[in-house]
């Protein structure tokens, strides 16, 4: 009789006599062996090798057989999570004694996620003597590929709600589609990999980011309850690669053959410019105004620069304009205009750009024609609405005025007359490339 847990060596002999002291030696050898075999709670369902964890989050805990003193490439068990893993993980393996603490990773090395194994799942984890971790297989969430084609649907979870907050996170979505609540403002997208579908219940604003937030046509998005976003990342930058209006209007509406160039958007700014991508590749140029507010009640002001933001044209004569108004004040009918401006006026006529973010702020567009040309004075057309108070005090103005110079143009200026711009956005859109 010999196993790896057996040490005993047969005596006494068959049909022989034995003293008591061979017997002893026996019996002891015997309970040796006994006492190498698995511990009761390391055998389930027939397994040796199953453990059950009595650890925390993230640190699990297994007691195994005594026969095990040390880790040995290859070596496995069947282990029962007691909570959920949300992120990097270790285990402590304890045989006769404790043998251990090491990590347990993903079969390509890397730690494990929130998701990868949860609460009353059955992992197996196998030894890795190369890198000297546990590699956890058959668990939900790992990494992989899979390959061929299905023969039916594939349903997508749908995870639990995720609170709108100044940062996103989707990786710890616990489903592929998620919906987002509340009204708060995301200025941030964190994502690894993706895609995520992302349902917003109610009314937010999607601020556009370069690297974390990178929205369609690189502007701002006001939500709706229903709308949908669709979000990938390769890493470093977060795509939102298709946004869904629920009542089917276009997320940003531009001219056909128009380019977004650039977009500013104010934080209690002192003007928004615009320095850069503004050269004879467009003839026409597009500022778009989105809710625009002051600091206080103030005007909008319109310059230009034709050395790239040097500086800017602000001298009398340099300018000349003129506008026709409408104010909701009895439908009244104004007009204002100069021929010898500093700037050109877009929210005049009296009535200034009221605070409140409630009444919507100064919206519009603003267009310059051939600003890179030498032959002649550069002309600007505008439209624009503006809210004089927080309700009903509403200010129509189209207006046209022109850049008294024959040099190029190449930098444009929003400034208030007084104050700063709290929030708000200008996208620059070229129009008409040059044939």
């Amino acid at each position: 009789m010999t196993a790896w847990y057996t040490h005993v060596n047969g005596l006494p002999a068959n049909q022989t006599k034995a003293i008591a002291a061979i017997v002893r030696a026996e019996l002891d050898a015997i309970a040796a062996s006994w006492a190498l075999l698995p511990v009761p709670q390391a055998i389930s369902g027939g397994y040796p090798n199953y453990a059950a964890d009595t650890g925390t989050t993230n640190a699990l805990a297994i007691s195994v057989g005594n026969n095990v003193t040390a880790f040995a490439d290859g070596m496995t068990f069947q282990v029962k999570a007691l909570n959920n893993v949300t992120g990097a993980t270790t285990i402590a393996v304890t045989g006769a004694s404790l043998i251990g603490t090491v990590d347990v990773v993903r079969p390509d090395a890397t730690v494990l996620q929130s998701g990868d194994w949860l609460a009353g799942q059955v992992g197996q984890i196998s030894y890795n003597s190369t890198i000297s971790k546990f590699m956890l297989a058959g668990a939900r969430g790992q990494a992989g590929t899979i390959n061929g084609v299905a023969s039916g649907t594939v349903d997508l979870l749908t995870g639990s709600n995720i609170a709108s907050a100044g940062t996103v996170n989707l990786d710890t979505a616990t489903g592929n589609r998620v919906h987002v609540t509340g009204t708060t403002t995301i200025t941030a997208v964190t994502l690894t990999r993706g895609p995520r579908t992302v349902i917003f219940d109610g009314a937010l604003t999607l601020t556009h980011h370069a690297t974390n937030n990178n929205l369609p046509g690189a502007a701002n998005i006001t939500t709706a309850a229903g709308d949908r976003a669709i979000y990938e990342s390769d890493g470093t930058t977060v795509y939102c690669i298709a946004y869904i209006k629920k009542d089917g209007t276009a997320v940003v509406e531009l001219p056909t053959g128009s380019t977004v160039l650039a977009v500013g958007t104010a934080s209690n700014s002192t003007s928004i410019d615009f320095t850069s991508g503004i050269d004879g590749t467009y003839l026409e140029y597009e500022c778009h105004l989105v809710n625009l507010i002051p600091a206080s009640g103030a005007t909008m002001l319109f310059r230009t620069s034709s050395n790239a933001g040097s500086t800017w044209a602000s001298t009398l004569g340099d300018y000349v304009a003129n506008a026709l108004t409408m104010t909701t004040a009895g439908g009244a009918v104004g007009t204002f205009g100069s021929t010898s401006a500093a700037h050109i006026t877009l929210s005049g006529g009296g009535a200034a750009i009221s605070n409140s973010a409630q009444s919507g702020g100064l919206n519009g567009v603003v267009k310059i024609f051939n600003p890179a040309g030498t032959a002649g004075y550069k002309q600007v057309t505008f439209s624009v609405s503006l809210s004089s108070d927080a309700t009903t005090g509403l200010t129509m103005v189209n207006g046209s005025g022109s850049r008294q110079t024959t040099s190029a143009v190449n930098g444009f200026r929003f400034i208030l007359d007084s104050g700063n711009i709290t929030s708000g956005t200008i996208i620059l859109v070229g129009l008409r490339k040059t044939v």
